[in-house]
């Protein structure tokens, strides 16, 4: 997450340089960091700061960044028109802002969009696991403070188990990217991981050995990705220029640079359509988790 939260940030940034000439205009960007919390804001901040020195070279347009931990205030700042631009994990989006708050902006993917939003529960082939219920009371190996993959496991769990992750497996260790989830089932450390298809393929890349000793036992398809989507009143002719420069960013030289720094492929249009399914999914584990309590 910490690679595309920056990388967002990076082609934000990239987008003025290249609409140079472009005079006063401007742009107002809301990061909501507890959907990248392992980044360093140090980091970001760093990353930012080189992108806008390649801005102020060649660009009158002003832009400025804003980070928020408090999702009330990003809220009000939107309302107040102080931020034009939202960038947050789908599950942000969905939740925590009404219906008609934003217009369509953009994300990247990978090479295989289909690997990159799979999420695999794998374990160690041999190992008598046939099911999610054998699991129960094991020890899991996952990525810190990714809301999606939690809100996908716990759906599932809930659903056969009426319990979450932090109930139903004996410990949950957390860890800061899902090749470190898969080692440390790789060298029984876990009893199961939860990484994305395109982790376990990049993995069993790079050491062979991964595929041959680690299966999967569960699949989920799921929307994984980090979203920038625009407030619903900004101009139009903003977000045409900025749709136009970033999905071709991949066709220059520099551009496919600073993709393949994010293990990106290129840049595409971020539908707001595409909330509604993670809304649903978010409403059904509030139903879940609502008839437990009742029962």
């Amino acid at each position: 997450m910490k690679n595309k939260f920056i990388f967002v940030l990076s082609i934000t940034i990239l987008f003025n340089t290249l609409l140079a000439k472009e005079p006063n205009m401007s742009l107002s960007i809301g990061y909501y960091l507890p959907s990248i919390s392992d980044t360093n804001l140090k980091d970001i901040k760093i990353s930012l700061n080189f992108w806008a020195s390649e801005v102020s070279k060649n660009s009158n347009i002003n832009l400025k960044s804003y980070f928020y931990k408090n999702i009330k205030k990003l809220k009000s700042d939107l309302k107040n028109k102080k931020i034009d631009l939202v960038t947050a994990s789908t599950l942000v989006l969905a939740k925590d802002f009404k219906p008609g708050t934003f217009q369509d902006g953009f994300k990247s993917i990978g090479t295989n969009p289909k690997a990159q939003n799979r999420l695999l529960l794998l374990i160690q082939k041999d190992k008598p696991y046939k099911k999610l219920k054998d699991l129960r009371h094991k020890t899991i190996a996952r990525i810190a403070n990714q809301d999606i993959e939690s809100l996908y496991l716990n759906v599932k769990l809930q659903e056969s188990f009426h319990q979450n992750a932090n109930q139903f497996f004996k410990k949950n260790i957390f860890l800061k990217n899902y090749a470190k989830a898969i080692l440390k089932l790789f060298f029984k450390k876990a009893d199961v991981a939860l990484v994305t298809q395109e982790a376990f393929d990049l993995a069993s890349e790079l050491n062979p050995q991964i595929k041959k000793r680690l299966k999967v036992i569960d699949r989920y398809d799921v929307k994984l990705i980090t979203m920038g989507l625009f407030r619903k009143d900004v101009s139009k002719n903003i977000i045409d220029k900025f749709m136009s420069t970033v999905v071709k960013l991949h066709l220059t030289p520099r551009g496919k640079q600073i993709l393949t720094i994010y293990k990106a492929d290129h840049i595409i249009s971020g539908k707001v359509s595409e909330l509604i399914s993670i809304k649903k999914l978010y409403r059904k584990y509030l139903t879940l988790t609502s008839k437990k309590q009742k029962g």
